[in-house]
């Protein structure tokens, strides 16, 4: 392994470590979807591979939700919406 202290934010973030908040700040206007795509977009980018387009990405998504048994209208709600 690296060690994660060397490493700038945005490399801890491509490397998968990330900073979660008790109670988080709500983002009107950006949809979970938005959100989720451009995070992964980003960590695609880093590593070289291709950005996927919202539909391809949308493909890429449902199956997921459909294994964690989420409802779907989560991805339309705005980011943070609703959590504590």
């Amino acid at each position: 392994g690296e060690p994660l202290l060397d490493l700038e934010p945005e490399e801890r973030s491509h490397a998968g470590l990330f900073l979660s908040f008790q109670s988080p700040v709500e983002v009107p206007g950006v949809s979970n979807t938005d959100f989720l795509r451009m995070a992964y977009n980003a960590k695609l980018q880093a590593s070289g591979g291709e950005e996927l387009d919202p539909l391809e990405f949308y493909g890429f998504l449902m199956p997921k939700l459909e294994q964690l048994k989420m409802d779907p209208s989560f991805l339309q709600r705005n980011v943070n919406e609703g959590f504590s």
